[in-house]
């Protein structure tokens, strides 16, 4: 199953206000509050000190597929490389929210980075 694309759906789970979603690098300890200023999640990252590995910044070569933890992602524009089962390509994509997990904690959108 591919990540969730919602070309038209508004923000809603995960967010802080202000279209801010709360975007959690799993692997790297690193929790970010993704804006539409920030731009692409490949963008967030960096802006954050992560350094992902990637090649075209347009999801051409598919170099930045990241697995999805928890939550889902829109496509800033339909990339062209294959994704895995519960894969992004970082470098097109933007936080679509995230799923409440128990206790009522959202961690928004949780990528293995």
């Amino acid at each position: 199953m591919k990540p969730e694309l919602k070309p038209e759906a508004p923000l809603r789970t995960g967010q802080l206000g202000n279209g801010a979603v709360t975007v959690r690098f799993a692997k790297s300890g690193v929790t970010a509050h993704w804006s539409p200023d920030n731009g692409s999640l490949l963008a967030l990252a960096e802006a954050v000190g992560l350094a992902p590995v990637f090649g075209c910044r347009s999801g051409i070569c598919g170099t930045c597929a990241t697995q999805i933890t928890s939550g889902a992602v829109e496509y800033i524009e339909q990339p062209l490389a294959p994704r895995g089962e519960r894969q992004v390509l970082l470098c097109c994509s933007i936080p679509a929210g995230g799923t409440a997990s128990a206790g009522g904690d959202n961690p928004g959108l949780v990528l293995d980075l």
